[in-house]
């Protein structure tokens, strides 16, 4: 059985989820401007060693699984704004090989695709 399954009374599986009144402020602000970034939540950190990235993305990916919030879209049905938790496709990082930049220009080539990415809705 799917662990993340939403069941109704009548032992039926939901598929769509009224917003809250936080997220319906949330949604309008959105249809404001949909190219908007602005609660976009970033973070950056140097690691110093060896990365496992396949551990790392399988850990990440474990959690997006647990969490159904980290899941969950705004769509319109009917015209109005409902989320719909949207199924494990499974996670897969995004990898810029930085070896053919030259080292000293390295830490600002990565500054520079991480700021793009936090841009992006």
């Amino acid at each position: 059985m799917n662990e993340s399954a939403h069941w109704n009374v009548n032992g039926q599986q939901k598929e769509y989820f009224p917003l809250s009144f936080a997220q319906q402020r949330l949604w309008f602000i959105y249809q404001l401007d949909p190219k908007s970034s602005a609660y976009n939540i970033t973070q950056h950190m140097r690691i110093k060693g060896n990365l496992n990235t396949t551990a790392l993305e399988q850990s990440i990916g474990e959690i997006i699984r647990r969490h159904d919030i980290i899941r969950t879209v705004f769509i319109d049905k009917n015209g109005e704004p409902v989320q719909r938790i949207t199924p494990n496709s499974g996670f897969k990082m995004k990898r810029t090989d930085l070896g053919s930049v030259p080292e000293e220009l390295r830490e600002a080539k990565a500054r520079k695709l991480a700021g793009e990415e936090a841009l992006r809705p």
